[in-house]
């Protein structure tokens, strides 16, 4: 009988003896009840618990080898778990048919007549054609017991019945096991496409109420959308049948419409849709039509569909848009939008939240169909178009992009040098000069070309065309000046300042927080094209200061509130600003100075504007945070914000100090906003800098010793910190502590200090110096250190300490590999290129044989042949070049001489040849003389050593070790040079044994080829 009273929300737990909630819970012989001495005397004293349940593991000394080693041991057991079988030895399959046929009738009489057969004399070949089959084995014993069969003719049947078994069992494996659809051919990704798009093709104009089809169709052709834009000539289609669809949906509902408008309101001239802008009005019928379709159940999804890809297609692939004048009669000729009766802007599309936008990426997108279509209809590309005034602007402009293309920056001669390029470039009328400017803005931004040298190549050259036409008396002030600028600065704004405000205001990229990695590193390009622009004063901070001031750019949305709508039109003409304006202006400027001079902690400015002020948001650094104005409406500011953000200003000019006052005051205003992004500066500055105290250096006094390690430090989380703040930020962290450490080895060069940066320290530093796009001030750091390593040497030297020749080369190493990355920059410069060049002779001016060295210095003498051989100005400097020009040839002898393998047959191989270097190489060090002499004088050496260190880089798992032998091993090159060609000997072995089987034949005996992870 079935208990009411039973509830299961009142039901007993499983495990009852816990007690209620909340209450201590008590169990039997529990510690807390033991008396012991201990417990009597102290109490039960309470267990701590392990640090892994409530610690960090920040500070947790895990190596990345470590790391690695784990990882290594993954990849490497799963890819033991997926081994596939070897297809090509496979053991042959046995065929049941070929020696038996299994029995169907299976009676009593015709197994028992069988098995006596079987014991019998009869031929063991035709009693296998019946030979009965057991699901049972043990059955199998049991008859051939019975039977008493012979050993020999049982073990035969005992054979069969386990063939045919096996036989059968895989017989049913393969037909459960689905074909592998990799083995079979794929279909190709252009058939799809085509046969999408001819899907499409062939469905004929219906009537609106027949279009049921395209339901199942459009959505397939959405799914593949972003790989029809890929190729120009599907898109053409795709978009043309789109189009067609589109216009016959209207022109039917049109017809059949009781409100349908006079046939020459309806009418639409050939590319109407690209070269004139329809007036949209209230009683257009196609767009009371689309109306229609939008509120039809039926046929919204499909004209929704059918807008999108049009639109997607005006913005991924415009250029399958324009209009051509080939191929009538097809629908290559024209273009597809010919038949689309409004415009792609004015359809319907899917609600989102960036809809304007959206709708304005897509109106822009119109605009430059439309221009391409009409300079493809004026055959812009013949010889009387590049006559006319536009043509031969466009001429220029594609010239001078040739001229950038083909000039080669990695190297710097009489016909391949920045004078060369400014020559193709600037060869042209001045009137034309506007179209340059704008391309090598252009060309310096844009993520389509690579290099950092285009931002300093591009401030040279308009640094260079600003001396010259200052020089000449040539400069004049173009129709498009902002007399914003040039009224507020003394003496003028520089040349090029109307032209780079325009770009900033019209061409220039703005990040948005879900931008590509394109859209970011043009940006990057921007930020480190105005540094250079800003530091050669070819654009005048102080007057972008004023012009946006006059303009109000950097106030809030409620001070500028009734020119919101007019902001992008006051940006693209020309400002019309009378004495008035100018007055103002210079009185601000007067105030911000005045205040400068007075008091940095209360400057005079109008402190009831502080809402206006944006402060820089670590989080929002790549993008213009949204504000609100009267109405609470979200209003994104304007894009010079972000550009005052961001812009870096020179710290070691003493000029630029006003500049760096005025944005600051104009960003955070005064008070606690200020006070923090000052803070924020200095905490970081001082983080970073903590590399470069006494406890984290190189103490000479006792010996070289660091008394903090770098696991002390966390250097990637002061990465993500550093990089969190602005560009300004960081140039301003990065200048702050390179200045602390040239201060440091100037400081130890005198005899003031006995602490030397570390190496790896430094390197951290120029790390960071790339990240903020610092180029010229690190490879101008780089010059610094290399000047005071000369005097560091001479003091390590006269302390006979272990560092001498080890400490110098080695920091010489990393400021080699920053100049080796930046080549084409430094060639730019050619007071900096001489300074490197002598720079570094200074540090490997003791080498006397190139081919017996350190590896450090191996390193620099290559970058010394590298520069001299690229730089012709080198080779014009008399003093730079008389202790160089004894070494080149011997240079170009020991490491730039082309190694020839040996076939190793000759050789005798050792196998304990310095395993105890190998299995300890730290112990190394410094090499010694007696090992490089064996090695140079002994071939067997030579093959062992190479040997034995393949082996045991092969066999080696942790980063560390490897580094270690790594290290090992380019020291031992560069005493022995003849290694070069035994090391390219055994990567021929390890790469083509087949091809080269003379080479290293005890390497391959010990290591297998054929594993994945050497």
């Amino acid at each position: 009988m079935f208990n009411t009273n039973f509830l299961y929300e009142k039901r007993p737990l499983k495990k009852p003896r816990i007690g209620p909630p909340d209450v201590y819970p008590q169990e039997p012989k529990q510690k807390e009840d033991e008396l012991t001495s201990v417990n009597v005397k102290h109490g039960f004293p309470t267990m701590t618990h392990l640090s892994d349940e409530f610690g960090t593991a920040r500070n947790c000394n895990v190596t990345a080898s470590k790391v690695g080693a784990y990882f290594n041991a993954i990849i490497s057991r799963k890819e033991e778990l997926s081994m596939l079988p070897d297809s090509g030895r496979k053991r042959q399959q046995i065929n049941p048919k070929d020696n038996f046929w299994p029995v169907t009738n299976r009676t009593k009489n015709h197994i028992e007549a069988w098995f006596k057969d079987l014991s019998g004399n009869k031929p063991l070949m035709n009693l296998s054609k019946r030979a009965p089959n057991f699901n049972k084995k043990e059955e199998i014993f049991v008859m051939l017991t019975e039977y008493q069969v012979p050993m020999l003719r049982a073990a035969w049947f005992i054979k069969l019945s386990s063939a045919y078994t096996v036989a059968v069992s895989e017989a049913k494996i393969k037909k459960r096991q689905m074909p592998d659809p990799t083995t079979g051919r794929l279909t190709d990704r252009q058939e799809v496409l085509n046969w999408i798009v001819e899907l499409l093709e062939k469905q004929k104009a219906q009537l609106p109420g027949d279009d049921g089809i395209l339901r199942l169709f459009l959505p397939l052709t959405l799914q593949y959308l972003d790989e029809f834009v890929q190729s120009e000539l599907l898109s053409r289609r795709l978009a043309h049948y789109c189009a067609k669809k589109l216009a016959s949906m209207l022109t039917n509902v049109a017809e059949t419409n009781v409100m349908t408008s006079p046939p020459s309101e309806s009418k639409t001239e050939p590319k109407e849709t690209e070269k004139e802008k329809k007036e949209p009005t209230s009683t257009n019928p196609l767009q009371s039509n689309m109306v229609e379709y939008q509120n039809c159940p039926h046929h919204r999804d499909i004209v929704l569909q059918l807008s999108t890809i049009i639109q997607t297609v005006v913005l991924e692939c415009p250029t399958a848009l324009v209009w051509c004048g080939t191929g009538v009669g097809t629908i290559w000729h024209g273009s597809p939008l010919d038949s689309l009766p409004i415009l792609p802007s004015m359809l319907p599309m899917p609600p989102r939240c960036d809809m304007n936008t959206y709708r304005k990426q897509i109106m822009f997108a119109e605009n430059c169909i439309r221009d391409r279509s009409k300079k493809a209809e004026g055959r812009w590309c013949t010889e009387k178009w590049q006559a006319s005034p536009a043509g031969t602007v466009t001429t220029r402009v594609l010239s001078a992009l040739d001229a950038l293309d083909r000039h080669r920056f990695d190297k710097m001669d009489a016909t391949n040098s920045l004078d060369t390029l400014y020559a193709k470039i600037f060869s042209g009328p001045n009137d034309q000069e506007n179209a340059v400017v704008k391309l090598l803005c252009e060309w310096a931004v844009s993520p389509e070309r690579t290099g950092e040298h285009r931002a300093l190549a591009v401030a040279a050259l308009l640094d260079r065309r600003q001396s010259d036409t200052n020089t000449a008396g040539d400069q004049e002030t173009t129709p498009g000046d902002d007399k914003d600028s040039s009224s507020s600065v003394p003496g003028g704004p520089p040349m090029f300042q109307s032209l780079l405000m325009k770009f900033l205001d019209n061409d220039a990229p703005v990040p948005a927080p879900d931008d590509c990695s394109m859209k970011k590193t043009a940006f990057s390009n921007l930020v480190h094209l105005f540094s250079e622009l800003i530091r050669r004063d070819v654009f005048s901070h102080d007057a972008y200061m004023c012009t946006l001031i006059s303009r109000g750019d950097l106030l809030g949305p409620e001070e500028n509130s009734e020119n919101t709508l007019n902001t992008h039109h006051t940006k693209m003409e020309p400002m019309d600003c009378d004495d008035n304006i100018d007055h103002d202006i210079d009185k601000i400027l007067q105030n911000i100075k005045e205040d400068q001079q007075n008091s940095m902690d209360f400057p005079d400015s109008p402190k009831e504007h502080d809402h206006g002020h944006h402060s820089h948001v670590p989080s929002s650094m790549g993008h213009v945070p949204l504000e609100t104005d009267h109405n609470d409406h979200k209003v994104k500011p304007s894009r010079h914000l972000l550009y005052t953000t961001h812009f870096p200003l020179s710290q070691d000019d003493p000029f630029s100090q006003h500049d760096c006052n005025q944005r600051h005051v104009l960003l955070y205003g005064v008070g606690k906003i200020r006070d923090e992004a000052r803070h924020t500066v200095k905490k970081m500055s001082k983080e970073i800098c903590k590399l470069f105290s006494k406890k984290f250096s190189i103490d000479v006094a006792e010996g070289g010793k660091v008394k903090k390690q770098r696991n002390e430090f966390n250097f990637e989380s002061t990465t993500q910190k550093c990089q969190s703040l602005s560009y300004f930020d960081q140039h301003l962290v990065t200048w702050q502590c390179s200045v602390t450490v040239i201060e440091m080895l100037n400081s130890f060069a005198t005899g003031n200090s006995n602490y030397l940066p570390v190496q790896e320290h430094v390197a951290f530093l120029f790390d960071l110096m790339e990240l903020a796009l610092n180029i010229y001030g690190l490879i101008d750091v780089c010059i610094q250190i290399l000047k005071e390593l000369p005097e560091v040497e001479a003091q390590l030297n006269n302390k006979n300490l272990a560092l001498s020749r080890n400490y110098t080369t080695s920091l010489s190493l990393y400021v080699v590999g920053v100049l080796r990355r930046y080549h084409c920059c430094l060639l730019l410069s050619p007071e900096q290129t001489s300074a490197v060049f002598e720079g570094l002779c200074k540090v490997v001016k003791h080498v006397s044989n190139p081919g017996d060295c350190s590896s450090a210095e191996r390193c620099i003498l290559a970058h010394l042949y590298d520069l001299y051989s690229s730089c012709s100005l080198l080779k014009s400097k008399p003093h730079a070049v008389e202790p160089f020009g004894n070494a080149y040839p011997k240079i170009k002898q020991a490491l730039y001489t082309s190694p020839q393998p040996t076939p190793s047959n000759i050789y005798v191989y050792n196998a304990q040849y310095m395993q105890e270097l190998f299995i300890n190489p730290r112990r190394a060090g410094r090499i010694d003389s007696v090992l490089a002499k064996q090695l140079n004088e002994n071939g067997n050496n030579r093959y062992s050593f190479v040997s034995n260190a393949v082996i045991h880089v092969c066999r080696e798992m942790e980063n560390e070790r490897l580094n270690d032998l790594a290290i090992l091993c380019a020291e031992m090159t560069a005493c022995c040079n003849s290694l070069a060609s035994e090391w390219l000997g055994v990567i021929l072995t390890l790469c083509c044994p087949l091809t080269h089987p003379g080479y290293y034949s005890e390497v391959l005996n010990q290591l297998d080829i054929q594993v994945t992870h050497l």
